[in-house]
């Protein structure tokens, strides 16, 4: 408690490190935490919200490119060859773009680059639908609006994700929440990776690519709706925040 209360101090001054403590132990002195809390107000309103970033980091279609990406570029007109080396610039475009998401995720904050992203994740993704439905132009431009998308996608959603998740959960049940949340993340991956095959092959790439972009257009709107802005808060005032969003303070 010592060395915590001088680490403390030595961030943010003697003052403020009494004021960080007294929350921390308020919060440590509450109920050990159980999947049962999760689901009473204000801290299932914190669950849906993370079960919402778990399952539309994976309806963006982001892995599904990953996964199937020389076989949606060759259905776009391209060769086996040329199809795999796009698919290894949209790997290091993924990789460029992450980066650039952990470096300024604390300067620009998580909701910013979560919303507007996914916008451009929105757009982009409807773009890809159109050349596809359309045959407009070559093979290229769709790996350009690919490109786009991935950038757009991994400096929102795929680069905060796992900032965000941790810090909207107070410390007695982030275990356990993070635990669904994640097994949530993966099971939507397997699904979509899954069914997209079959889909496409149903009722053709512009179709799956329209809903990808439409499901995007409701995830925008959830995060801008729900998702706080996590940037420079303590734990104890973001579970503040969702009880009395939630209604638990006035329960």
């Amino acid at each position: 408690l010592e060395r915590g209360f001088r680490i403390l101090a030595r961030v943010g001054g003697r003052e403020t490190a009494r004021a960080e403590l007294a929350e921390i132990q308020q919060a440590d002195e509450r109920e050990e935490g159980s999947v049962g809390e999760l689901l009473r107000p204000g801290l299932r309103l914190a669950l849906i919200a993370g079960l919402g970033l778990a399952v539309f980091s994976q309806l963006t279609g982001v892995n599904t490119i990953v996964y199937y990406g020389p076989t949606i570029l060759e259905k776009a007109g391209l060769k086996i060859g040329g199809a795999l080396q796009y698919q290894v610039a949209l790997g290091f475009i993924n990789l460029v773009f992450t980066l650039v998401a952990i470096w300024k995720v604390d300067t620009w904050g998580r909701r910013p680059l979560l919303i507007r992203g996914m916008a451009g994740v929105t757009v982009t993704l409807a773009v890809i639908a159109t050349l596809f439905a359309l045959n407009l132009g070559t093979g290229l431009w769709i790996v350009v609006a690919m490109g786009a998308f991935m950038a757009c996608a991994s400096v929102s959603i795929c680069g905060v994700i796992w900032v965000i998740l941790p810090e909207i959960f107070p410390n007695r049940v982030r275990g356990r929440a993070m635990s669904i949340t994640v097994f949530a993340v993966w099971a939507t991956n397997a699904v979509i990776a899954f069914f997209f095959p079959w889909f496409v092959n149903k009722f053709g790439m512009h179709i799956g690519f329209f809903t990808f972009s439409g499901i995007c257009l409701i995830a925008t709107i959830f995060f801008w709706k729900l998702i706080p802005e996590t940037k420079g808060r303590s734990l104890e005032e973001i579970e503040r925040h969702w009880l009395k969003k939630g209604g638990a303070d006035r329960a």
